[in-house]
């Protein structure tokens, strides 16, 4: 499932990372897209799917693995989670 983490925090149980080296790399390389009217930032970064509130980018980031929201998206294109509606 995916991991959720504060941008100045090790993002995922067991890392070896450093809470400074995740900040460093969570703050630059790829780009942050908004998706929508702006409230959800995404972006693929270090071979994970990063989620973020864009209206509080110091917030949580959630960590998804391709394979994971690969199948997100289909369920959400299947209607999975129409009634969170």
């Amino acid at each position: 499932m995916g991991q959720v983490g504060r941008q100045d925090e090790i993002v995922g149980a067991g890392s070896a990372d450093r809470a400074g080296d995740v900040r460093r790399r969570m703050m630059s390389g790829t780009p942050w897209i908004r998706a929508g009217d702006g409230e959800v930032e995404l972006r693929r970064h270090e071979g994970f799917v990063e989620v973020r509130d864009g209206k509080d980018p110091e917030a949580a980031v959630l960590r998804f693995t391709s394979a994971e929201w690969a199948a997100w998206l289909d369920g959400a294109k299947k209607g999975e989670f129409d009634h969170l509606t």
